[in-house]
Parts: C-alpha cells; sequence; structure tokens
C-alpha cells in the first residue's frame, strides 16, 4: 500500500510501525506515523467500542449521549475532558480545583456533556437534554419528600411523636432525644 502519513490509536504502534518497514521492503518512501491515545469507553477500564457496548455513539440521541457521559466516573471525566473538549487546559485544571475545593462534579460533567452534545447535534439540544435530566432529579426529590412526609403521618398515628419532631422532615437525619 502506497500511503505518505496512517493514523492509528497507541494501542497500534507495532502495526504502524511493522507497515513503514513492509514500505521499505517494497522500495517505498516508508509512511510518517502518527498515534492517537486510546478513549476509555464508559466502564473505565477497556477502550471505548460499539463491541464492548462501552461507547458514546456520535448518531445517538442526545438524551442518551447525556445520561451516558453522566454515567461516567469522575476520574474518567478529566481524560474525557483532555480527549475530547475543546476547552483550553488551563480551564480544565480550573475545573479540578473548583472539585477539590467542593464543588460537584456532577455539575463539571454537565458542561462536558453539553459541549459533546452541542458538537454533534446543537446547542439547543444539548440544553435541553440537560433541561430533562434536571427535572427527572427534581422529581425523584419531590418523590421522595412527599413518601418521607407519608411515612412520618403514617408513623404518627400509629405512635405519637413528642411535639418537637412534628415539623416536616423531608431528609432523613438523626434524631435527637427531646430535652
Amino acid at each position: 500500500m502506497q500511503a505518505d502519513v496512517e493514523l492509528g490509536g497507541t494501542d497500534q504502534k507495532f502495526n504502524l510501525l511493522m507497515g513503514r518497514q513492509l514500505q521499505e521492503q517494497h522500495g517505498q518512501k516508508p509512511q510518517c506515523v502518527l498515534t492517537m491515545p486510546i478513549l476509555e469507553g464508559l466502564d473505565g477500564v477497556q477502550k471505548m467500542s460499539k463491541s464492548l457496548n462501552n461507547y458514546i455513539g456520535i448518531a445517538d440521541e442526545p438524551k442518551d449521549m447525556f445520561g451516558k457521559i453522566m454515567s461516567i466516573s469522575d476520574d474518567l471525566m478529566w481524560r474525557y475532558f483532555e480527549l475530547l473538549s475543546f476547552r483550553h487546559m488551563s480551564e480544565i485544571e480550573g475545573f479540578k480545583q473548583e472539585m477539590e475545593q467542593g464543588k460537584n462534579p456532577r455539575d463539571i460533567k454537565f458542561l462536558l456533556a453539553e459541549e459533546i452534545i452541542a458538537r454533534f447535534h446543537n446547542e439547543a439540544e444539548a440544553t435541553a437534554a440537560h433541561v430533562k435530566v434536571l427535572s427527572r432529579s427534581l422529581q425523584k426529590i419531590e418523590f421522595r419528600m412527599i413518601f418521607q412526609s407519608s411515612v412520618l403521618k403514617r408513623l404518627q398515628t400509629v405512635m405519637p411523636l413528642p411535639t418537637c419532631l412534628k415539623m416536616p422532615v423531608y431528609v432523613p437525619v438523626p434524631v435527637m432525644p427531646c430535652a
């Protein structure tokens, strides 16, 4: 094969270099070889691959892309930023510092998801996918609040609670005895 340049993943380095040798043996000028880092799949272990079902497809629906990106680990998120984002590395380092200072990594993944979805779809669909995820989260929180409130009301009918505990309780917290 006559080629000037061949591009491959770092896992293909041996094959790419072997191709150069074969070209020389056939009297051709050896090709330039460019290798790219391998992007880990959603599992964070193996390379992203459709056959391993750990991939984000560029034709996936925005909501599916958003869900898949949000499912990656917090550590893997940085690798995705480095290999997939057009953001400057100094901005990514700023995100890392924000997370170390207590910012929820979910909020940083939102930025990554929106950027990737906008690239393969558009900004409006990226924003819509983000809003859907947030509204589902709010629905789950609302359900939990209603459920916990109804459980507390049922408990009160079976076992009267002291006056200090008759306020609405939405988040499970340790209950201290009344003084």
